[in-house]
């Protein structure tokens, strides 16, 4: 019974991490501002550019330029403000065309996520059993 819980539990997390969960969304910009400013000390810090940012979401610096233009005009900003760029993009695209390119890189980054987190879940899970051999990871309450 247990291990069903944790199968349901892991397959949860494997379709909340495939569909693109939109509340992952402002954490995922956090990781990728954290990732692209590295160790840097405030002073040390530049302002990232526009290209650099871009590079960051997989998209042109015309595109990303697009996409902040889009989230400074009108209700953009408070509809999605925690909304990746390429979705942003894409809900905002005026051509079948354009909102498939969108969609298409907005499934490469959740593909890439997810199987980094996928990866990293495997790791933990090895760790785990290294650690506590023979335990359950997730243990009902007895009371």
């Amino acid at each position: 019974m247990l291990n069903r819980k944790i199968s349901y539990f892991f397959a949860g997390f494997l379709v909340a991490c495939l569909t693109g969960v939109t509340a992952y969304g402002e954490s995922a910009m956090s990781m990728s501002d954290a990732n692209l400013r590295g160790s840097l000390t405030p002073s040390d810090q530049a302002e990232p550019t526009i290209a650099q940012e871009a590079k960051l979401w997989g998209l042109t610096p015309d595109d990303y330029q697009k996409y902040l233009s889009e989230m400074s005009e009108g209700p953009n900003n408070y509809w999605w403000k925690n909304i990746d760029p390429p979705q942003v993009l894409g809900m905002n695209a005026t051509t079948p065309e354009e909102q498939m390119k969108y969609a298409k890189i907005d499934v490469q980054l959740d593909q890439e996520r997810a199987s980094k987190e996928l990866s990293f879940q495997h790791a933990y899970s090895k760790a785990f059993n290294e650690l506590y051999p023979g335990a359950l990871m997730i243990q009902e309450n007895q009371s």
